[in-house]
């Protein structure tokens, strides 16, 4: 159950991912014992539009020393490269075989806006989420329900934006009869429309109190260079995480790196992802963790390549 949820949670951020750029392989691990530890490798798939078709991901074996089958996304498009359907099936060892996990539908406005995404497992609705947008096309309401049997209210998230069009603040909410504040996060700028850090605040005793702030730093070409995480902590912001990446000479990014900061004060290395954008290569497995941010990351979901 631990690996199917950590494979769904990669397979989010990889949509995100191949949107930006049009990567071959994508190496992901962690470090252990001073060194870097082989986990899984995914593979993308391209049509002749260059769009995304199938995410193929194999993890690791340390005792056959070969990528065994881990699981696998599969895109049907519509006629405009948006996505139709996606199609997640995870390897049946014992069976040798691919079973079918879930598969999401999507529905978009004419401006090719998500209006609905609707998740099946066994061929029964379980969770739908519905986008609502303003006269500008701006997301205001992301709302989340249960559909099973009867469809139950489970979690929405409320947008504001600045004059400019750039996300000024989400707060989610979660169901309890009534909407419950939760989370809220708020977004800062640097000239022109670049996020320069989020703060992300809890709802406690009737009170947003402060929780984590993550603040972005960028490269000469305006590409994110470093994304640093604090936790608040005895009325203080204390260092936690930290994510770095490096670009090739075309701007793609090739590497990120996370770290977590431990109990010496010293920042330690946790996992890195490295992107391999040629073919029929036979990298060794580097690693992941990649870094999405303003939420939402998706109010209209088109995979494309560069």
């Amino acid at each position: 159950m631990k690996t199917k949820i950590y494979l769904l949670i990669t397979f989010l951020f990889l949509v995100l991912a191949v949107s930006a750029q049009k990567f071959n392989v994508m190496y992901d691990g962690y470090w252990t014992n001073n060194t870097w530890v082989d986990t899984l490798k995914t593979t993308a798939a391209y049509d002749a539009n260059g769009h995304v078709t199938t995410l193929t991901s194999q993890r690791w074996n340390s005792q056959t020393n070969t990528w065994d089958n881990a699981a696998i996304i599969a895109y049907a498009l519509n006629g405009d490269g948006t996505i139709r359907e996606m199609l997640i099936q995870g390897w049946l060892a014992d069976n040798n075989t691919w079973m079918d996990f879930s598969k999401t539908t999507f529905t978009y406005s004419a401006s090719k806006k998500i209006l609905s995404q609707t998740t099946q497992i066994g061929g029964i609705d379980f969770v739908k989420i519905s986008y609502t947008y303003d006269t500008n096309d701006l997301l205001t309401n992301e709302l989340v329900q249960t559909v099973f049997l009867v469809p139950t209210n489970s979690e929405q998230t409320n947008y504001t934006y600045n004059a400019d069009g750039t996300e000024n603040t989400n707060v989610v909410q979660s169901w309890n009869n009534q909407w419950v504040n939760s989370v809220r996060s708020t977004n800062t700028y640097n000239p022109p429309k670049k996020l320069a850090s989020t703060l992300k605040e809890m709802w406690q005793n009737e009170a947003w109190g402060n929780a984590s702030k993550t603040t972005l730093t960028y490269n000469a070409n305006d590409s994110i260079a470093e994304s640093l995480e604090q936790i608040w902590a005895n009325e203080a912001w204390v260092n936690s995480l930290k994510d770095s990446y490096s670009y090739n000479a075309n701007g793609n990014l090739v590497q990120v790196i996370s770290q977590e900061w431990n109990s010496s004060g010293q920042w330690e290395n946790t996992a890195r992802i490295t992107y391999d954008y040629s073919t029929g290569t036979n990298h060794e497995l580097a690693a992941m963790a990649f870094l999405a941010f303003p939420n939402p990351f998706i109010d209209q979901l088109t995979i494309e390549g560069r």
